[in-house]
């Protein structure tokens, strides 16, 4: 018994249809495997999707900034004259700072990664640390002494190093007092006699701003060393 030869014949046409057909086809499947993909990626369920962007306990994080002090300062650094642009000296001069009161030895830590580049005898024979931070310059005033024998002019220090103490001033308490700059830091003074009310380089920037955005990142939320 033979079996007849089976004839398939498909036009031109029809050959371009169905290839036409299966193409649209075989696109569809990879569009909606590589959207299911990115779905289920950006939606992820596990207990870590709402720890993203913020610091894990324990892990240096780079990108964040913190508040410089491990509590709020005990008293508020807006009024009282502890505020930027407070009057100093009847008036003749205006306060270049934000003052943090706390209590002298109260570790100081670096609001962001930055390089130390000058440390120096300051006011009432406390000193200052100043620490270029690229996107802009803090100094940190009022401390005691530098936290430990790693942390020295021209060494890098991450956001939440300890870098300094607060320092004890003749009345007994102590505070630190930051100053902000906006541009960086080139081996020039930052006090500047001839520039008032201020008396500082003429890119000073209130710091209020800044230390009001970091009151919910205190240090101990990142790695401190």
């Amino acid at each position: 018994m033979q079996l007849g030869k089976c004839k398939f014949k498909m036009s031109t046409h029809e050959v371009c249809r169905w290839s036409y057909y299966l193409g649209l086809i075989f696109i569809m499947n990879m569009v909606t495997s590589c959207g299911s993909a990115l779905f289920f990626n950006s939606h992820s369920f596990s207990s870590d999707s709402k720890k993203v962007n913020k610091p894990w306990r324990g892990i240096p994080d780079y990108r964040v900034q913190v508040f410089p002090l491990d509590t709020f300062p005990l008293l508020d650094y807006v009024s009282g004259g502890r505020e930027f642009g407070a009057y100093r000296d009847g008036g003749y001069r205006l306060h270049a700072a934000a003052d943090l009161v706390g209590n002298p030895g109260q570790p100081v830590y670096a609001i962001t990664p930055g390089k130390i580049v000058d440390y120096y005898l300051f006011y009432q024979a406390t000193r200052a640390i100043v620490i270029d931070h690229g996107a802009y310059v803090i100094r940190y005033g009022e401390i005691d002494y530098f936290w430990d024998a790693s942390v020295r002019v021209g060494t890098k220090v991450h956001a939440a190093k300890k870098i300094a103490a607060i320092g004890r001033l003749k009345y007994g308490g102590g505070m630190l007092h930051i100053e902000q700059y906006a541009g960086n830091y080139d081996d020039e003074n930052l006090t500047v006699m001839s520039n008032p009310p201020y008396f500082r380089r003429s890119d000073l920037m209130d710091v209020t701003p800044l230390l009001k955005s970091l009151e919910r990142t205190f240090p101990q939320d990142v790695l401190t060393m």
